[in-house]
């Protein structure tokens, strides 16, 4: 059994550097109380179509077919404690 974080995806953080974070899902979104944005800030009457499209642009079938192959296929690293990336 290997596992893979993909979790970025759903849960994303402009330090995870995927596309569309900081360009669609968090464009002209300010912060709330924290000094950060999240996904909680993301409270705008198009925010299903900027998930969407965020969703759309980082999740693709070959990622999954990558990570179906046993795991000598993909790189795995890690850094400290709980954190991880799979390098597709």
């Amino acid at each position: 059994m290997h596992g893979v974080n993909y979790a970025g995806r759903f849960i994303p953080e402009p330090f995870l550097g995927l596309y569309g974070t900081e360009e669609i899902l968090f464009k002209g979104v300010q912060p709330g109380v924290r000094s950060k944005l999240s996904l909680c800030d993301v409270n705008t009457s198009d925010s299903g179509m900027r998930m969407t499209r965020f969703l759309d642009l980082n999740i693709k079938e070959e990622h999954f077919a990558l990570m179906a192959k046993p795991a000598s296929a993909w790189c795995a690293c890690r850094w400290g404690i709980g954190t991880s990336l799979m390098c597709l």
